[in-house]
């Protein structure tokens, strides 16, 4: 049996340019998403909608446990970012059953 979560990054963003946080299609019972600290700018969240400004804004260093509703999943491969800074960075845990203490 493999791990119960998978991760992911760090992944490479382009001012202006969305980009899916994960080619791949894995639906996880809990996702967190982190900002990495060297970064220099915001980066945003969210869905193929993302733009610059729109989304959860996150700070170098912050990280977001995605809020999932019990008994629901996300798909890592519809959660797409964005950045004010090109080469700023994002990553991202998820996995199945009791998310971790964070």
């Amino acid at each position: 049996m493999g791990a119960p979560f998978q991760d992911g990054g760090p992944i490479t963003l382009t001012a202006g340019t969305r980009k899916r946080l994960s080619s791949s299609s894995i639906r996880f019972d809990w996702l967190i998403i982190t900002a990495l600290a060297a970064n220099t700018g915001a980066i945003y969240v969210g869905s193929s909608l993302i733009a610059t400004g729109r989304g959860k804004t996150m700070l170098p260093g912050d990280e977001w446990p995605v809020p999932i509703s019990e008994g629901e999943q996300v798909d890592i491969s519809e959660v797409w970012g964005d950045t004010d800074t090109t080469n700023d960075k994002v990553a991202w845990i998820g996995g199945w059953g009791r998310p971790p203490r964070v």
